[in-house]
Protein backbone atom coordinates (compact mmCIF):
# COMPACT_ATOMS: atom_id res chain seq x y z
CA UNK A 1 0.00 0.00 0.00
CA UNK A 2 1.35 3.41 -0.99
CA UNK A 3 1.31 6.21 1.57
CA UNK A 4 -1.09 9.02 0.83
CA UNK A 5 0.46 12.26 -0.30
CA UNK A 6 -0.94 15.65 0.50
CA UNK A 7 -0.24 18.91 -1.18
CA UNK A 8 0.18 21.70 1.32
CA UNK A 9 0.26 25.31 0.28
CA UNK A 10 0.44 28.51 2.22
CA UNK A 11 -0.79 31.85 1.06
CA UNK A 12 0.24 35.06 2.69
CA UNK A 13 -1.72 38.10 1.63
CA UNK A 14 0.08 41.38 2.16
CA UNK A 15 -1.86 44.62 2.11
CA UNK A 16 0.09 47.28 0.20
CA UNK A 17 0.82 50.55 2.01
CA UNK A 18 -2.09 53.03 2.09
CA UNK A 19 -4.67 50.33 1.20
CA UNK A 20 -7.58 49.08 3.30
CA UNK A 21 -8.60 45.42 3.35
CA UNK A 22 -12.36 44.85 3.76
CA UNK A 23 -13.88 41.79 5.47
CA UNK A 24 -14.67 40.42 1.99
CA UNK A 25 -10.95 40.49 1.08
CA UNK A 26 -11.33 43.47 -1.24
CA UNK A 27 -8.35 45.84 -1.03
CA UNK A 28 -8.95 49.48 -1.84
CA UNK A 29 -7.31 52.86 -1.71
CA UNK A 30 -8.77 56.32 -2.16
CA UNK A 31 -6.21 58.24 -4.21
CA UNK A 32 -8.25 61.44 -4.10
CA UNK A 33 -11.00 61.52 -1.52
CA UNK A 34 -13.89 63.80 -2.38
CA UNK A 35 -15.31 66.45 -0.11
CA UNK A 36 -18.92 67.14 0.72
CA UNK A 37 -21.97 65.02 1.34
CA UNK A 38 -22.21 61.35 0.35
CA UNK A 39 -24.45 60.67 -2.65
CA UNK A 40 -27.95 59.38 -1.96
CA UNK A 41 -30.14 56.85 -3.78
CA UNK A 42 -31.27 58.21 -7.12
CA UNK A 43 -28.36 60.61 -7.58
CA UNK A 44 -25.93 60.09 -10.46
CA UNK A 45 -22.22 59.84 -9.64
CA UNK A 46 -19.08 59.83 -11.80
CA UNK A 47 -15.79 58.23 -10.79
CA UNK A 48 -12.62 56.72 -12.17
CA UNK A 49 -11.56 53.22 -11.18
CA UNK A 50 -8.88 50.63 -11.87
CA UNK A 51 -9.52 46.95 -11.16
CA UNK A 52 -6.94 44.19 -10.76
CA UNK A 53 -7.40 40.46 -10.19
CA UNK A 54 -5.73 38.45 -7.42
CA UNK A 55 -2.52 38.00 -9.40
CA UNK A 56 -2.18 41.75 -9.96
CA UNK A 57 -3.26 41.73 -13.63
CA UNK A 58 -5.26 44.74 -14.81
CA UNK A 59 -8.81 43.61 -15.62
CA UNK A 60 -10.67 46.89 -16.16
CA UNK A 61 -10.14 50.63 -15.96
CA UNK A 62 -12.22 53.69 -16.67
CA UNK A 63 -8.99 55.45 -17.68
CA UNK A 64 -8.42 53.03 -20.58
CA UNK A 65 -12.05 53.54 -21.62
CA UNK A 66 -11.38 57.27 -21.86
CA UNK A 67 -14.10 58.51 -19.48
CA UNK A 68 -15.18 58.18 -15.86
CA UNK A 69 -17.84 55.61 -15.02
CA UNK A 70 -21.36 56.95 -14.39
CA UNK A 71 -23.97 55.19 -12.28
CA UNK A 72 -27.16 56.08 -10.47
CA UNK A 73 -26.93 55.31 -6.75
CA UNK A 74 -29.27 52.68 -5.35
CA UNK A 75 -29.70 50.72 -8.59
CA UNK A 76 -27.19 47.91 -7.85
CA UNK A 77 -25.34 48.90 -11.02
CA UNK A 78 -21.89 48.02 -9.65
CA UNK A 79 -20.18 44.66 -9.45
CA UNK A 80 -20.02 43.61 -5.77
CA UNK A 81 -16.58 44.08 -4.35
Amino acid sequence: MHPKTFQVSYEKVVTPPNYITCDSGLMLRDFVAGEGDCPEAGQQVMFHYVGYNESGRLIDSSYTQGAPARIRMGTNALVPG
